[in-house]
């Protein structure tokens, strides 16, 4: 299998792009209230989702603000990352 049919089985599984962003505001507010590295990775792994979605094709004004977004959200994994391996850990707990 070559790489555009790749790509393209991997876009036909991704589900509707209102539904991701849907997620990924939860998220987001889910962060604000419980911050964990895990819940900062998976808001990551939806903004990646977001990127390769064929509906953000055409848009890049919409493609640019996911981008930073992703650019931000991998420097509060890291920050997460960094906290967790000084023994820092959230008052609030993991629970999500």
């Amino acid at each position: 299998m070559n790489a555009p049919d790749a790509e393209s089985r991997q876009s036909e599984a991704l589900p509707d792009m209102m539904l991701l962003h849907t997620g990924l505001c939860y998220l987001i507010t889910l962060f604000t209230t419980r911050p964990c590295s895990g819940l900062a990775c998976t808001i990551v792994h939806r903004l990646q989702l977001l990127l390769i979605h064929p509906d953000l094709t055409g848009r890049p004004d919409l493609r640019r603000m996911h981008v930073e977004l992703l650019q931000h959200w991998h420097r509060v994994v890291e920050q997460q990352s960094a906290a967790c391996s000084n023994g820092v850990s959230s008052p609030l707990g993991v629970t999500h």
